[in-house]
């Protein structure tokens, strides 16, 4: 009768430690690779109906066990992540703009408003004629106040072509996330030996912590290369997005730009009379805690 194998144990005898753990870490790197493919799919498509069957089939993960493996790397459930992107977009439009609340909730991918506003109370504690309500006053004083000639931000207006980047993603607090993500980063390129042939840095911080809390904040940073390069385990891949761009420059410290995000939207967007898109703003590095670009994207 043939023997059955013990955990840790081969054909050839026990698996030693260093061997165990090779497989470990090899396994936990696909299964990031596969979360990163889904994470990705989400955040193109959050306001729309997602399937957890497609999800499973971009991961290459049996549906039974997926969202138990994207709770684990995540943090959270699949359904409460869609949720923080989806208030997160409709809060904007809720400050910003004066779109009928059903619109906003069609939008952002909710059949009916009551669903949306349930959704809205249970992440931001109020609802969104509540919160409309308080916002919409402050933001607009903030817009009386400002004074035309304190806007100093001239931008560039630039038309960007699409373009593909190998990114790694921290989650936590931005005074350290950005560091860990490009340490994690340029760690992979330089064992891939692509340092030359890096022709772009970025990176996107994709939450505001006062929705998410300042430990479940996203942060990308990315890079683009000359040659086709697969992402592999938490390396993943991106499109940043092309179109019309308005382009600050920043002139100091990375540990400074949040000013310079500050002052463009108190002193340039009241005045500029034009709307930014739907996508995220994203960081250039021109000359690393010297020379930044700040590109906002622009409606069509």
């Amino acid at each position: 009768m043939a023997r059955m194998e013990k955990f840790g144990e081969s054909k050839g005898g026990m698996i030693g430690g260093d061997q165990l753990e090779s497989s470990m870490n090899d396994t936990y790197a696909y299964h990031i690779g596969c979360i990163i493919k889904v994470l990705i799919y989400i955040e193109e498509r959050f306001d729309q109906p997602i399937l957890l069957e497609e999800m499973a089939k971009i991961a290459c993960i049996s549906p039974y066990y997926f969202h138990r493996l994207f709770r684990a790397y995540v943090g959270e459930t699949v359904a409460d992540y869609i949720k923080k992107l989806r208030v997160q977009r409709a809060r904007e439009r809720l400050q910003y703009s004066d779109d009928a609340i059903t619109d906003i909730a069609l939008d952002v991918g909710y059949e009916t408003p009551s669903s949306f506003n349930k959704v809205f109370n249970q992440v931001m504690g109020q609802s969104p004629r509540q919160y409309r309500k308080i916002m919409q006053p402050i933001v607009r004083a903030i817009m009386e106040r400002t004074d035309p000639s304190k806007n100093c931000l001239q931008p560039e207006y630039v038309n960007r072509k699409e373009e593909k980047v190998l990114f790694v993603r921290r989650i936590g607090d931005y005074k350290e996330t950005p560091w860990q993500a490009f340490d994690a980063l340029f760690a992979f390129i330089d064992k891939k030996g692509l340092r030359s042939k890096i022709t772009g840095s970025y990176s996107f911080a994709l939450d505001d912590p006062q929705i998410v809390g300042r430990d479940k904040c996203r942060f990308d940073a990315c890079v683009a290369l000359s040659d086709k390069v697969l992402p592999q385990g938490e390396v993943g891949q991106k499109i940043l997005q092309g179109g019309r761009y308005a382009v600050f420059t920043h002139r100091g410290p990375c540990s400074a730009l949040e000013k310079t995000f500050l002052d463009i939207f108190t002193y340039w967007y009241p005045t500029s009379n034009i709307c930014w898109d739907d996508d995220n703003p994203f960081c250039e590095y021109i000359r690393l805690d010297d020379l930044t670009k700040i590109y906002i994207p622009l409606s069509e």
